[in-house]
């Protein structure tokens, strides 16, 4: 039952009617009598502690705690609050081969955040095999059989391929760790035969924000500038993205966090509790652990699409506030060392047996024959309105109801002229969205008619 407190005027009737209980004869009602002024003094005061009381009440549960009193249930859990972190990741720059970039050196990205070389390295030319090249239209596509840590906006030599309109130099765009495209003139046979290479002059350079919050993540071919001597004006945000930047943990998450550490029953290696471990990783927003089934899953060890065994689980992690929600392998690695240490590892469970996995994105195009009204500001702010409709409410291997989707695209308003959407018509989607397993629907391209 939760306490009851009195309003200043029940306290000052209270007060009136003691006083006139232990002094009879004068009247706490007069208006300028000492009395009144005693009393209604008194009344206040006890109003005043009664909000303290208040106060220390909502301090002395998890459910309502705020800042240090919050902090301290969280010490009760061996919670700590999760700090604000600054992005880090893998740039590429071109220039000069044997210029080296020192540690602490500064690049300041196009967000307008300043970023420290974390080590030492040097341009090299860095020449790869190439796997294969095919073509669609004028896009070929080159896999390599090792990370080529090109990035996106970077040129590349191509040369070895016996058809010439693939060999030369190109501006690529990386759509894998092992993987990039170009552009090519007229119609090459396809796949490209020959011993094929790609060659390029540059570094791979590992930076850290130097300040922090989700504002320093950066997606995969942003810039950062760059003016040292030897070098490329621009370096190039890797595939990987800069990630992992974030505010201090709010009150709201942090509660969150400790709410399910003291209502998870206790046991080994339980779901909740590898939950609570991966999350204690800054920036690990969403965390989905797949239960093991009696026989092995068709798809394969270590992928998303994945089904542990007996004795095996699968763990999925999910970072909101990246620019990329699909965490690095640095980040898994991190993760998977946090649930193994603070998510009570059975000593009979092997650590090969926890694979902590991004989930797979599952790319949903959206295109509109008809809108109404049909501007450009409306169309933006569909774009928007869908943004936020995969951000808030499309979760892990879920399939989306078209009502859901439909829904929220109706309920779209133009943020400039303040004019609602009356109607659309959608050529695709058109039905409900079937997510796979292992899979995460993000927001892909939006066209109109």
């Amino acid at each position: 039952m939760p306490l009851s407190y009195p309003t200043l005027e029940q306290l000052i009737e209270i007060a009136r009617a003691e006083f006139r209980r232990q002094l009879p004869d004068v009247d706490p009602t007069v208006f300028g009598s000492w009395a009144r002024g005693f009393i209604d003094g008194c009344g206040a005061m006890a109003h005043a502690l009664g909000f303290v009381v208040r106060d220390l009440e909502q301090e002395l549960f998890p459910q309502t705690a705020t800042g240090e009193y919050l902090e301290r249930w969280g010490a009760y859990e061996d919670l700590p609050r999760n700090p604000a972190t600054g992005a880090a990741g893998f740039v590429s720059l071109n220039g000069t081969v044997g210029t080296v970039i020192g540690a602490s050196e500064q690049f300041v990205g196009s967000n307008g955040v300043a970023y420290s070389v974390l080590s030492p390295a040097a341009v090299e030319t860095v020449a790869l095999l190439v796997s294969s090249i095919t073509r669609s239209g004028t896009t070929a596509t080159a896999q390599t059989p090792t990370p080529h840590r090109l990035a996106t906006g970077m040129s590349t030599t191509i040369s070895g391929a016996t058809q010439p309109a693939y060999n030369g130099v190109f501006l690529v765009t990386v759509t894998g760790a092992n993987s990039f495209t170009y552009q090519v003139a007229g119609a090459p046979a396809t796949p490209a035969t020959g011993t094929i290479t790609e060659t390029s002059d540059f570094a791979s350079l590992e930076v850290q924000a130097l300040t922090t919050g989700p504002g320093t993540n950066m997606q995969a071919g942003a810039t950062l500038n760059v003016s040292l001597a030897g070098l490329a004006s621009l370096a190039y945000v890797q595939f990987s993205a800069l990630g992992g930047g974030a505010d201090i943990e709010t009150d709201i998450d942090y509660r969150d966090r400790i709410i399910e550490s003291r209502s998870n029953i206790s046991g080994v290696f339980t779901a909740d509790q590898i939950k609570i471990a991966a999350r204690t990783v800054p920036g690990n927003t969403r965390v989905f652990v797949k239960s093991p089934v009696t026989a092995l899953g068709s798809g394969t060890p270590g992928t998303a699409a994945y089904s542990p065994a007996a004795g095996q689980v699968v763990v999925i992690v999910i970072r909101d506030d990246d620019e990329n929600i699909i965490p690095t392998q640095s980040v898994l690695d991190e993760t998977k060392a946090a649930i193994i240490t603070q998510g009570r590892l059975p000593a009979h469970t092997r650590a090969a047996d926890v694979f902590v996995l991004g989930p797979v994105a599952q790319v949903v195009d959206f295109a509109f024959s008809a809108i109404s009204p049909n501007t450009q500001t409306m169309k933006t702010s569909i774009q928007n309105q869908l943004a936020a409709f995969f951000q808030d409410s499309v979760t892990f291997e879920e399939d989306i109801p078209a009502p859901s989707y439909q829904g929220a695209i109706q309920n779209t308003r133009d943020t400039v002229t303040g004019e609602r959407l009356l109607s659309f018509t959608l050529t695709t989607p058109t039905a409900s969205i079937v997510v796979a397993d292992g899979n995460l629907p993000v927001l892909g391209s939006v066209t109109f008619a």
